[in-house]
């Protein structure tokens, strides 16, 4: 950013800081036709800035999404991609976790604390994981490992 954008993104002068962002804006966008989305991108990058004064600018632009690049242009700060977990991962963790505490009586808070997923999204997962959770009584669950189950009822039927 230029000085004087700078000093009217601090003042709060709406006006001025939209006449020198827009001015940028037109000039490079005449220089430089073909990266009128880049050109774009600072644009509204510059504009989150304005009407987001307080916090840290890199988690700001973050939060709306404006591109790392741009974000390490305006910042001067290198910005690493987020990741999100999938629900997949998730729900992998919850199996592993379950195979891992055998035989361990757990409530469905618990277990939507353990995968880090929702209440009723923990009561799915339990409706649809009868050879992980097994119904001890209302509101308690006992985790199975399928695999030592197997071995007992192998063992059991010899």
């Amino acid at each position: 950013m230029t000085p004087e954008q700078l000093e009217a993104l601090h003042t709060g002068n709406e006006a001025e800081f939209a006449r020198l962002v827009n001015a940028e804006f037109k000039r490079n966008f005449k220089n430089d036709p073909e990266h009128r989305d880049l050109h774009g991108e600072i644009l509204r990058a510059k504009w989150v800035l304005f009407t987001n004064k307080e916090g840290n600018w890199t988690t700001t632009l973050s939060k709306y999404l404006v591109k790392s690049n741009v974000i390490q242009m305006l910042t001067g700060e290198q910005v690493s991609p987020e990741r999100r977990e999938r629900r997949s991962d998730k729900y992998q963790k919850l199996i592993d976790w379950c195979k891992e505490n055998h035989l361990v009586q757990i409530a469905p808070a618990q277990l939507a604390e353990v995968g880090g997923i929702s209440y009723p999204t923990a009561l799915k997962f339990i409706a649809d994981r009868p050879d992980l959770l097994v119904k001890i009584k209302r509101g308690i669950y006992e985790c199975r490992n399928p695999e030592i189950v197997r071995k007992e009822e192998k063992a059991q039927n010899k």
